[in-house]
């Protein structure tokens, strides 16, 4: 038995439109019996009350006697009352049955009726339970001289009437039985194609695409199977299409590296980030949660949230520079739009970019030197304003020197050129390091002794042999050497130490002096000179290609103040 509810609701349906067709057409029998008894009923009266009328009439002529008249009235009385009216509407007769105090005071209006107009007057007074008749009684001449008014209870309308009334629960609870099994099976039949294609698009609502309904039902019902069945195919197609770019977009999502927060649209909910914002999040802490993202960008949310085009700024932390790019995203066709949050990390890209200027400026400003001093001195010369071989020879000098400084400049610039971009290859292969730091201390002893500075290598004969490039650490060796002669004390030193731990080698070049504490974070960038007016002997580039060697060669460098000495400290890994 199917017990669904459109299957009850159309049973009830139809039972309650037999019972109030029943009821209805009781309704309307009886109101109409009403009047048609009632009509009935004042007929007689009628008929009966002009015969009285014209028995009433002979009797004022003494055509007949009183006796027959009154035997006439009393055969006619039939459960009826008779009242009998002079012309002046005086009351002459009437019927015993009517015991009140004032006989016939109800009929008045009748009485006045009849004898103003002559006709024939029907009145039913329903709240009292009565129907009367008003006749006129003519006199020989056709004048009315009186008014005969018969007047019967309603008790058989209204008996009538409420046996009628009586019938008619009986007569919808008797069709209501009859319709009972012709409503059960004909609402069985309609709601079991119904029930099933329930059935079918609540399993098509759990994700279950290969279920079907039964399309052998006649009519609208098999079309609405088919339609079903149709629907359940063209859903299971865009289903799989949109599961298919979810995700490709969910790995798109997660793969890139820029961060990207979807907000709701109350500007406040998160309701998507892929594992970049998190991270990025993780990284600047409370500076960069979602929490200040709304309550910092909040007016730039509701920007982007009623503009077409994205609105970019820019956040920094203490440690970064976020990049945050907001635009619109409609969830719904009548909803308020939320907003999607690109966040990109645009610290290296900023870093980089100022690096690239500054490194424009510096090869531009070191370049001009050496060629703007060549020029004036080739001017000069070509100018004949030289006149003696001494002086010319000794502009040739300053030539030859400026010269050979913008060549070393050069080959600087392609050097580490070459070893950044790892075009360079590196044979690593043992050697000895305390040779190695021997025969540079002798050969820039030299140097040194030019500038009064006191070179000295404590020899470390238990050092291992180490693995790396020979000719690159000497090259290493030797910038470290020359930058501690040129920035040492006057009458300073530069002492070579070497010490061996587990893993690796480690040099120190020191020299007395020192290096601002703000310097040394930049001390080891391209062009880097503490003397900022850069007029310092050097290109700036020595201590950048040492980094840059040991970087390729797996070793570290750094530089640090150790009371009256700086400490330039690179490590070398074992053979």
């Amino acid at each position: 038995m199917i017990r669904g509810s459109f299957f009850k609701k159309l049973l009830l349906y139809l039972l309650c439109a037999c019972i109030l067709t029943a009821l209805l057409t009781g309704l309307l029998y009886g109101f109409s019996s009403v009047h048609v008894l009632s009509d009935r009923v004042a007929a007689d009266l009628l008929s009966r009350a002009v015969s009285l009328s014209y028995l009433c009439s002979k009797q004022m002529n003494r055509e007949i006697l009183f006796d027959s008249f009154y035997a006439f009235m009393s055969s006619e009385l039939r459960g009826a009352r008779i009242y009998i009216y002079d012309a002046q509407g005086s009351l002459l007769l009437w019927s015993k049955e009517d015991t009140g105090s004032e006989p016939g005071a109800a009929y008045q209006k009748i009485v006045s009726d009849v004898l103003l107009t002559g006709d024939q007057v029907t009145n039913i007074i329903w709240h009292r339970g009565l129907i009367a008749v008003g006749v006129p009684i003519y006199d020989n001449l056709h004048r009315v001289n009186g008014a005969v008014v018969l007047a019967k209870r309603a008790a058989e309308v209204r008996e009538s009437i409420r046996k009628l009334f009586w019938a008619m629960p009986v007569s919808a609870c008797v069709a209501a039985l009859i319709m009972l099994l012709p409503a059960y099976f004909g609402s069985r039949r309609i709601a079991s194609p119904i029930q099933q294609m329930t059935q079918v698009a609540t399993q098509m609502a759990n994700g279950d695409f290969g279920a079907r309904a039964d399309e052998t039902y006649p009519g609208e019902v098999g079309q609405l199977s088919g339609a079903l069945n149709h629907l359940s195919s063209a859903l299971s197609a865009t289903i799989g299409d949109l599961v298919l770019a979810r995700n490709r977009l969910s790995a798109i999502l997660e793969g890139i590296g820029d961060g990207v927060v979807a907000f709701d649209s109350d500007l406040k909910t998160v309701i998507f980030s892929n594992p970049a914002a998190e991270r990025l999040m993780q990284d600047c802490g409370d500076a960069l949660s979602c929490q200040a993202l709304a309550e910092r960008f909040h007016d730039d949310f509701v920007k982007a949230a009623s503009s077409a085009q994205p609105v970019e700024v820019q956040f920094p932390t203490a440690d970064r520079i976020i990049h945050v790019a907001c635009a619109s995203s409609q969830t719904s066709s009548g909803g308020k739009p939320g907003i999607v949050v690109l966040l990109r990390d645009i610290t290296e890209a900023e870093r980089l970019e100022q690096t690239r200027r500054e490194y424009v400026a510096n090869v531009s400003h070191e370049l001009r030197t050496p060629i703007a001093s060549i020029r004036s001195l080739a001017e000069t010369l070509n100018d004949g304003l030289i006149h003696s071989e001494e002086d010319k020879s000794r502009y040739y000098g300053y030539i030859l020197r400026e010269s050979m400084r913008l060549s070393r400049l050069i080959n600087d610039l392609l050097e580490l050129s070459r070893l950044q971009s790892g075009s360079v290859a590196l044979v690593r292969e043992a050697f000895d390091m305390n040779e190695l730091l021997c025969q540079v201390a002798e050969r820039m002893r030299v140097t040194a002794s030019y500038s009064d500075i006191d070179l000295q290598y404590e020899e470390n004969a238990a050092l291992p042999a180490c693995l790396s490039n020979r000719d690159r650490i000497e090259q290493v060796l030797i910038a470290l050497v020359d930058n501690a002669i040129k920035y040492a004390s006057d009458d300073g030193q530069v002492l070579l130490t070497c010490s061996a731990n587990e893993r690796e080698l480690v040099v120190e070049v020191r020299n007395s002096g020192h290096i601002e504490e703000a310097d040394l974070p930049h001390i080891f960038e391209r062009f880097y000179k503490a003397d900022k007016s850069h007029t310092g002997l050097g290109t700036g580039l020595g201590l950048a290609i040492a980094r840059e060697i040991l970087q390729q060669l797996d070793g570290t460098i750094c530089a640090s103040n150790e009371g009256d000495f700086v400490v330039f400290r690179f490590t070398v890994p074992h053979a």
